[in-house]
């Protein structure tokens, strides 16, 4: 099997079964978050070990990430793809796959890759954290005054499924965030700065899921900008109400 073991790699993080070439054997997708690529530090990959009639077995085992072809997105520092993994069945063609879609021999379940974490980065402005992230992530504090919210605010919007995926937990069970949390958190910042109901945002998020919807990403955010355009269009005209008392009052005090 590719790779060596070396301290740090997370290797097991998180495991997922599902048959992934349909040949009635489960197989075993492991992922690992702290793995190296290259240079670029804790960019995170997934390893899947085949199911046989005697059981997991190496042969034909792969690994991916990032940088791997048909896989979505690049390796980046601190993304640690495969910090969660999830093999699923959404079109019931008894053939399991990571949650982006894609053909399971193709591309290795990450579901802390840029593909679910990062869509929203796709589609909105991203934050780019001037924060150094420590290789075992942001407190929830630390990440909270980075994306400019409170604490409380960044739990409600977890509880209410306006995050990606749920956030890495530190051994002793405390949350821990990185980069590809912080984009997505910035994307609800602006999307909340902008007046998007909560609804709407976790029905987006819950589309962002998945790839094959792009038709519905784009009605939701197409919506969105045309209550935005009539926010400003309100702002606009209060503004030069204002505009218009400020000149009279001015003119009031310069001839007195």
């Amino acid at each position: 099997m590719a790779g060596v073991a070396e301290y740090g790699d997370g290797w097991g993080t998180d495991l997922s079964l599902g048959d992934t070439d349909g040949d009635g054997y489960a197989d075993l997708a492991i992922g690992a978050p702290g793995e190296d690529i290259g240079s670029v530090a804790d960019a995170g990959a997934v390893w899947v070990l085949r199911g046989s009639p005697g059981g997991l077995t190496t042969v034909r085992s792969r690994d991916s990430n990032q940088n791997s072809p048909n896989v979505p997105g690049a390796a980046e520092k601190g993304d640690r793809f495969g910090g969660q993994v999830r093999l699923v069945d959404p079109n019931r063609d008894r053939k399991f796959g990571p949650p982006h879609g894609g053909s399971a021999g193709s591309a290795c379940p990450g579901a802390r890759s840029r593909v679910d974490a990062g869509v929203m980065s796709s589609v909105v402005p991203r934050l780019e954290p001037d924060v150094e992230i420590p290789h075992g992530g942001l407190t929830i504090g630390e990440a909270a005054a980075v994306c400019g919210l409170s604490v409380d605010t960044l739990r409600y919007y977890e509880r209410e499924g306006l995050t990606a995926l749920p956030a890495d937990r530190a051994p002793s069970g405390q949350r821990r965030y990185f980069a590809q949390d912080l984009r997505w958190l910035a994307g609800i910042v602006m999307l909340r700065g902008t007046g998007m109901p909560i609804r709407d945002i976790r029905a987006f998020t819950e589309i962002c899921r998945y790839e094959g919807n792009e038709a519905e990403r784009l009605a939701v955010l197409e919506q969105h900008r045309e209550r935005v355009l009539e926010q400003l269009n309100e702002t606009r005209n209060h503004l030069a109400a204002i505009e218009r008392k400020i000149d009279f009052y001015r003119k009031g005090v310069s001839s007195s």
